[in-house]
């Protein structure tokens, strides 16, 4: 039994994402008896907007002229 609470313990340690790095929306589409439910992973979506921005800006850079 006290390896059993070991193990979750250590699962419990283990570094990971925090519930802080998600995002859950509801969405009514018909009120009171229909709604959408939508949960974003808001820390991978930030970065992959910022790669995407640092690169654009990159290339951009890259396709200017010397002066």
């Amino acid at each position: 039994m006290l390896n059993l609470l070991e193990e979750i313990k250590q699962k419990l340690n283990e570094p990971g994402k925090s519930a802080a790095a998600k995002l859950k929306v509801t969405l009514p589409i018909i009120p009171m008896v229909a709604s959408y439910d939508l949960e974003l992973d808001t820390e991978n979506f930030l970065v992959n907007v910022w790669h995407k921005t640092r690169d654009l800006f990159q290339r951009f850079r890259g396709s200017q002229p010397a002066t």
